[in-house]
Protein backbone atom coordinates (compact mmCIF):
# COMPACT_ATOMS: atom_id res chain seq x y z
CA UNK A 1 0.00 0.00 0.00
CA UNK A 2 1.54 2.90 -1.00
CA UNK A 3 0.73 6.43 1.22
CA UNK A 4 0.61 10.15 -0.31
CA UNK A 5 1.07 13.11 1.52
CA UNK A 6 -2.18 14.90 0.67
CA UNK A 7 -3.11 17.02 2.95
CA UNK A 8 -0.17 16.41 5.57
CA UNK A 9 2.51 19.59 6.32
CA UNK A 10 4.72 18.34 8.91
CA UNK A 11 6.83 14.89 8.91
CA UNK A 12 8.64 13.87 11.86
CA UNK A 13 11.71 11.76 11.83
CA UNK A 14 12.24 10.16 14.94
CA UNK A 15 14.53 7.38 13.92
CA UNK A 16 17.87 6.53 15.38
CA UNK A 17 20.79 8.95 14.28
CA UNK A 18 22.53 6.05 11.76
CA UNK A 19 19.12 5.85 9.75
CA UNK A 20 18.73 9.46 9.40
CA UNK A 21 20.54 9.67 5.84
CA UNK A 22 18.86 6.59 4.55
CA UNK A 23 15.67 8.13 5.49
CA UNK A 24 16.52 11.22 3.57
CA UNK A 25 17.69 9.35 1.13
CA UNK A 26 14.29 7.23 0.68
CA UNK A 27 11.82 10.56 1.30
CA UNK A 28 13.72 11.85 -1.48
CA UNK A 29 13.19 8.74 -3.61
CA UNK A 30 9.79 7.54 -2.63
CA UNK A 31 10.98 4.05 -1.52
CA UNK A 32 10.43 4.86 2.54
CA UNK A 33 8.99 2.09 4.07
CA UNK A 34 7.44 3.71 7.29
CA UNK A 35 5.19 3.22 10.36
CA UNK A 36 3.78 6.03 11.23
CA UNK A 37 0.93 7.89 12.20
CA UNK A 38 0.00 11.09 14.51
CA UNK A 39 -2.80 13.05 12.70
CA UNK A 40 -3.86 13.55 9.19
CA UNK A 41 -1.73 16.92 9.14
CA UNK A 42 1.58 15.03 10.28
CA UNK A 43 3.21 12.00 9.36
CA UNK A 44 5.95 10.61 12.08
CA UNK A 45 8.51 8.41 10.77
CA UNK A 46 9.47 6.22 13.33
CA UNK A 47 11.96 3.85 11.37
CA UNK A 48 12.80 2.60 7.72
CA UNK A 49 13.53 -1.63 7.24
CA UNK A 50 12.18 -3.47 4.53
CA UNK A 51 11.57 -6.48 6.72
CA UNK A 52 8.58 -4.02 8.57
CA UNK A 53 4.91 -4.52 7.08
CA UNK A 54 4.51 -0.73 6.48
CA UNK A 55 3.06 1.45 4.55
CA UNK A 56 4.92 2.76 1.38
CA UNK A 57 5.06 6.63 1.36
CA UNK A 58 5.12 8.51 -1.83
CA UNK A 59 7.87 10.87 -2.76
CA UNK A 60 8.00 13.74 -0.06
CA UNK A 61 6.61 17.39 -1.65
CA UNK A 62 8.33 20.52 -1.64
CA UNK A 63 5.55 21.94 0.97
CA UNK A 64 6.05 19.29 3.64
CA UNK A 65 8.44 20.63 6.58
CA UNK A 66 10.67 17.82 8.02
CA UNK A 67 11.40 18.05 11.58
CA UNK A 68 14.42 16.38 13.30
CA UNK A 69 13.26 14.95 16.68
CA UNK A 70 16.26 13.13 17.24
CA UNK A 71 19.10 13.51 19.89
CA UNK A 72 22.77 14.18 18.34
CA UNK A 73 23.73 17.66 16.72
CA UNK A 74 23.96 16.87 12.85
CA UNK A 75 20.43 15.38 12.30
CA UNK A 76 18.71 18.24 10.63
CA UNK A 77 21.73 18.82 8.88
CA UNK A 78 22.39 15.45 7.11
CA UNK A 79 17.97 15.38 6.31
CA UNK A 80 18.94 19.04 4.83
CA UNK A 81 21.77 17.57 2.53
CA UNK A 82 19.72 15.16 1.05
CA UNK A 83 16.92 17.10 0.92
CA UNK A 84 18.08 20.61 0.00
CA UNK A 85 14.68 21.62 -1.85
CA UNK A 86 12.94 21.10 1.56
CA UNK A 87 12.51 23.30 4.90
CA UNK A 88 14.36 21.10 7.62
CA UNK A 89 13.58 22.30 11.17
CA UNK A 90 15.19 21.03 14.24
CA UNK A 91 13.18 19.80 17.34
CA UNK A 92 15.16 19.21 20.98
CA UNK A 93 12.66 16.40 23.06
CA UNK A 94 13.98 17.00 26.73
CA UNK A 95 11.95 14.39 28.09
CA UNK A 96 11.93 10.32 27.93
CA UNK A 97 8.92 8.50 27.27
CA UNK A 98 8.43 4.91 28.94
CA UNK A 99 6.42 2.19 27.25
CA UNK A 100 4.60 1.10 30.39
CA UNK A 101 3.35 -2.97 30.67
CA UNK A 102 0.77 -4.17 31.24
CA UNK A 103 -1.42 -0.86 30.84
CA UNK A 104 0.41 -0.26 27.59
CA UNK A 105 0.36 3.08 28.35
CA UNK A 106 3.19 5.64 27.12
CA UNK A 107 4.94 7.69 30.84
CA UNK A 108 6.35 10.86 29.92
CA UNK A 109 9.22 11.26 32.87
CA UNK A 110 9.21 14.41 33.11
CA UNK A 111 7.28 18.72 31.79
CA UNK A 112 10.25 19.64 30.16
CA UNK A 113 9.13 21.50 26.94
CA UNK A 114 10.11 20.93 23.32
CA UNK A 115 12.39 23.39 21.80
CA UNK A 116 12.49 23.93 17.96
CA UNK A 117 14.40 25.79 15.75
CA UNK A 118 15.36 26.79 12.23
CA UNK A 119 18.82 25.43 10.62
CA UNK A 120 18.42 29.05 8.85
CA UNK A 121 16.74 32.27 9.41
CA UNK A 122 14.31 32.03 6.21
CA UNK A 123 13.25 29.44 7.87
CA UNK A 124 11.90 30.46 10.78
CA UNK A 125 8.44 30.72 9.98
CA UNK A 126 8.46 26.77 9.75
CA UNK A 127 10.24 26.96 13.30
CA UNK A 128 6.89 28.95 13.78
CA UNK A 129 3.95 27.27 12.62
CA UNK A 130 5.76 23.46 14.31
CA UNK A 131 5.75 25.18 17.39
CA UNK A 132 2.26 25.99 17.35
CA UNK A 133 0.81 22.92 15.99
CA UNK A 134 2.54 21.02 18.65
CA UNK A 135 1.24 23.40 21.31
CA UNK A 136 -1.97 23.36 20.24
CA UNK A 137 -3.02 20.08 17.87
CA UNK A 138 -0.44 17.78 20.05
CA UNK A 139 -0.87 19.98 23.15
CA UNK A 140 3.05 19.55 23.79
CA UNK A 141 4.59 22.60 25.42
CA UNK A 142 6.72 23.83 22.81
CA UNK A 143 9.31 26.60 22.36
CA UNK A 144 11.17 28.30 19.82
CA UNK A 145 14.71 29.27 19.89
CA UNK A 146 16.88 31.26 17.42
CA UNK A 147 19.66 28.92 18.70
CA UNK A 148 18.66 25.74 18.40
CA UNK A 149 22.42 23.94 17.96
CA UNK A 150 22.93 25.75 21.87
CA UNK A 151 20.02 23.63 22.59
CA UNK A 152 21.04 20.67 21.36
CA UNK A 153 24.55 20.38 22.39
CA UNK A 154 23.03 21.30 25.77
CA UNK A 155 21.06 18.13 25.08
CA UNK A 156 23.96 16.09 24.41
CA UNK A 157 25.84 17.21 27.61
CA UNK A 158 22.80 16.07 29.70
CA UNK A 159 22.40 12.76 28.08
CA UNK A 160 26.18 11.81 29.32
CA UNK A 161 24.15 10.77 32.11
CA UNK A 162 22.54 7.91 30.52
CA UNK A 163 25.85 5.90 30.70
CA UNK A 164 26.42 6.02 33.96
CA UNK A 165 22.53 5.64 35.11
CA UNK A 166 22.29 2.00 33.29
CA UNK A 167 25.73 1.10 34.88
CA UNK A 168 24.60 2.33 38.50
CA UNK A 169 21.42 1.09 38.49
CA UNK A 170 20.40 4.18 40.34
CA UNK A 171 17.81 6.55 40.14
CA UNK A 172 19.40 9.78 39.37
CA UNK A 173 18.96 11.45 42.66
CA UNK A 174 20.67 8.91 44.73
CA UNK A 175 23.32 8.35 41.55
CA UNK A 176 24.16 11.88 42.18
CA UNK A 177 24.71 12.08 45.57
CA UNK A 178 27.36 9.92 45.60
CA UNK A 179 30.63 11.83 45.43
CA UNK A 180 32.13 8.92 42.50
CA UNK A 181 29.22 9.00 40.24
CA UNK A 182 29.47 12.98 40.57
CA UNK A 183 33.61 12.70 39.39
CA UNK A 184 33.21 10.27 36.77
CA UNK A 185 29.94 12.45 35.45
CA UNK A 186 32.24 15.37 35.41
CA UNK A 187 35.21 13.21 33.99
CA UNK A 188 32.70 12.75 31.16
CA UNK A 189 31.68 16.73 30.71
CA UNK A 190 35.13 17.77 30.32
CA UNK A 191 35.76 15.32 27.68
CA UNK A 192 32.85 16.54 26.00
CA UNK A 193 33.77 19.75 26.39
CA UNK A 194 37.11 19.17 24.66
CA UNK A 195 34.88 17.36 21.57
CA UNK A 196 32.61 19.82 21.33
CA UNK A 197 35.69 22.73 20.97
CA UNK A 198 36.86 20.29 17.89
CA UNK A 199 33.53 20.03 16.21
CA UNK A 200 33.67 22.12 13.30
Amino acid sequence: MQCDWEGVGFALVAVKSGSTEQVAKELAAGTLLAIYLFTPVIYLLTFSCASVHGNRVAELPESVVVVSMQNGVDNARVLQQHLPSHTVVACVVGFNVVWQQPNATFHRGTNTPLVVGALHTSSDGAARRVARLLNEAARLETHVSAHIAHVQWTKLMMNLNNALDALSQLPIRRQLGQEAHRWTLAACQAEALRVFDAHP
